[in-house]
């Protein structure tokens, strides 16, 4: 056993340090673990999954350097509370050791880029699109007339259904929204049908409703000013329009599997599905299609928000709600996030080939 200090005073801030960074290791592993299992079925755990994850290691700020000239045991209670945020919790994806990057734009891929396009121009994805050469585009939350578009993109055939819209250079057979699957009068995805090598595909491009306004109770200023006053998270309505949305969330994502459940081609789901990849809702889907970022994906793969200058994330993104997902019927190759540019959303690309 390692050798206290001699003096009174620091031995007992050798055990207060030791014991508080142990405090801490324990009370990030039991969060973690809550947001993971629980998830948005649980009101009070879901607006935490939105959070920076970053900002739990915060308290290490003061402890790391005390312990680092008073108890330098709590520094491994320290490196493994950082370790299951940034390794684990936020999910740091490593590609296979056999794994070999195949070319983008070949004939033998299709490459699909999925977009949310609020707050952004199509401009501002060209450097992406020239990187790519996609196959397809799925467009969500902004519509693109084909005259505008084919300024840029004369290969591409544009459909356009309520605020999807398909870029594609395949061959458009069928395009209609998900029949009885909205929010608020809102529908929440698109099938477009496609002809592939000679075959019928699916691809169903899906914008799930926001939490943003539900969320906004938690800002830190407004939560203490209507708590102190008797409101906040805690009033009765809100707690009331928080669970009216997540129980909405969830009939939506139950609903749109049944659809998928049904579908008879080859099928590929991509959009905005404003679901973190922890709890409940995130496993519905990844639970029966593959997410390829997930499965062949490096590094972090943070999609939202790319515009939010948060200083505890690094200034960078720290969700992401921006997914593809594949059936059986696919070998997924690659997949690939957006480089860093001003915006809600970055753009993630994917190349696969249909198994024979």
């Amino acid at each position: 056993m390692a050798k206290k200090p001699a003096s009174r005073v620091l031995r007992i801030l050798w055990w207060l340090v030791l014991l508080t960074s142990g405090a801490h290791a324990l009370a990030v592993a039991g969060l973690l673990n809550a947001m993971n299992r629980c998830g948005e079925g649980d009101s009070l755990v879901s607006p935490l999954l939105y959070l920076p994850p970053q900002g739990w290691l915060l308290p290490l700020g003061v402890l790391f350097p005390l312990a680092l000239f008073v108890c330098r045991w709590a520094v491994a209670l320290h490196a493994l509370a950082a370790g299951l945020v940034l390794m684990g919790f936020m999910n740091f994806h490593s590609l296979p050791r056999n794994y070999q990057q195949p070319a983008f734009a070949t004939n033998e891929l299709l490459t699909v880029i999925t977009a949310n396009f609020g707050q952004r121009t199509v401009k501002s994805l060209q450097p992406f699109i020239e990187e790519m050469a996609p196959d397809v585009i799925a467009f969500q939350e902004k519509t693109y007339r084909k005259k505008a578009f084919d300024r840029d993109y004369t290969c591409y055939t544009v459909k356009v259904i309520g605020e999807f819209t398909l870029a594609s250079k395949l061959p458009i057979q069928a395009a209609a929204l998900v029949p009885d699957l909205a929010f608020e009068n809102r529908p929440v995805a698109a099938r477009f049908e496609l002809e592939y090598l000679g075959r019928r595909i699916a691809l169903y491009s899906v914008h799930m409703p926001t939490p943003r306004a539900f969320l906004n109770v938690w800002r830190w200023r407004r939560i203490i000013a209507e708590t102190l006053a008797g409101g906040g998270y805690f009033d009765p309505e809100n707690r009331r329009d928080f669970k009216y949305y997540w129980d909405e969330r969830f009939w939506l994502a139950r609903g749109l599997l049944a659809v998928l459940e049904k579908e008879k081609l080859p099928t590929l789901v991509v959009g905005d599905f404003n679901t973190p990849d922890h709890g409940e809702l995130y496993r519905l889907f990844a639970g029966r299609y593959t997410d390829s970022f997930a499965l062949v994906g490096e590094g972090y793969g943070f999609t939202f928000p790319a515009n939010a200058h948060v200083p505890v994330a690094g200034f960078r993104p720290w969700l992401r709600l921006d997914y593809q997902f594949a059936d059986a019927n696919w070998e997924i190759l690659d997949c690939e996030v957006e480089p860093l540019i001003r915006a809600q959303h970055l753009a993630v690309a994917a190349a696969y080939r249909l198994k024979k």
